[in-house]
């Protein structure tokens, strides 16, 4: 998916999401909670970011950011 037309609030260094991005970019503007669980270095924070980024520019909510400062082995 090319993002940049659509998601003009964030500015990625690439021009197309990932699998697991795809997936979640079909939630980045409805309004839902959402969890991801996906392993490391599948592009988490990029989903957070979008997410992030369109709820800032639409409205004034508060948003929950949710990672592990230490990872598990």
């Amino acid at each position: 998916m090319k993002y940049t037309s659509e998601y003009v609030y964030c500015d990625f260094p690439f021009d197309t999401f990932n699998p697991v991005q795809e997936e979640a970019s079909k939630y980045f503007t409805l309004q839902c909670n959402l969890l991801v669980s996906s392993t490391t270095a599948s592009g988490k924070t990029v989903i957070h970011e979008a997410i992030a980024g369109y709820e800032l520019t639409m409205s004034s909510k508060k948003i929950v950011y949710v990672c592990p400062m230490k990872a598990i082995a």
